[in-house]
């Protein structure tokens, strides 16, 4: 069985702050795009940080898309 770090997990927290994003935003719009996988750790979402900052960048632009 693998050991999990949390250290390789970013929260949605951590992860719209990051963003300069609302949670919830950052929330709704990965669900909608369907890009990210989630997992839910002691009653709070994280991703893996390497997928996370795989689409950083395209959640950026969506959400620039969004905001315009």
């Amino acid at each position: 069985m693998n050991n999990i770090k949390i250290e390789e997990f970013i929260s949605l927290k951590d992860a719209a702050k990051s963003l300069g994003v609302t949670s919830y935003t950052l929330r709704n719009l990965i669900f909608e795009e369907d890009i990210i996988d989630g997992h839910k750790i002691e009653g709070t979402l994280f991703f893996k940080k390497k997928d996370f900052e795989k689409v950083k960048e395209y959640l950026r632009k969506r959400l620039d898309e969004t905001n315009s």
